[in-house]
């Protein structure tokens, strides 16, 4: 975001994403952390969500099994649990989310894993890098939708 004037928006600035309007209730600004750290978390976050992406495109080519009979790869379900748990400025939206992974899918084979590598490296994992996320079940997937953290 800018200024009328084109100058960056301070971060410690409130974001119109963070005021909450509740009917009955006062209105409410999330937040609290230290404003650099928040947006040092939220980037780190954004960026795990398009490395996630990255490798369900690499995981659903190296897949060895029928692609038809598997719904979904770890990798995409922790790339959209990446993308709801950024600030909604920092979401994308579902075309956003789809021509990002079009475009990760249109990649060859060499490119994404070299671009895998150099982004498990910056992040100080380069061990990572050729790793495949497994392919899950129709009851796998059930069970983590149904999971609730509140409960452990």
């Amino acid at each position: 975001m800018k200024t009328k004037k084109g100058e960056p928006v301070p971060i410690d600035w409130i974001h119109p994403d963070d005021v909450i309007f509740k009917d009955g209730s006062h209105v409410q600004v999330r937040g609290g952390d230290d404003p650099a750290e928040a947006q040092r978390a939220a980037h780190h976050v954004a960026r795990l969500r398009d490395l996630y992406m990255l490798q369900a495109a690499k995981d659903e080519r190296c897949f060895d099994g029928p692609l038809e009979k598997t719904l979904i790869f770890l990798s995409s379900v922790l790339a959209a649990l990446a993308n709801k748990c950024v600030p909604n400025r920092m979401q994308l939206d579902d075309e956003q989310y789809y021509w990002q992974y079009y475009k990760n899918t249109t990649l060859k084979l060499r490119e994404l894993k070299s671009r895998l590598r150099k982004e498990w490296t910056d992040l100080g994992h380069p061990e990572w890098a050729d790793v495949l996320t497994p392919a899950l079940s129709a009851s796998t997937l059930a069970r983590l939708c149904a999971w609730d953290p509140a409960k452990v």
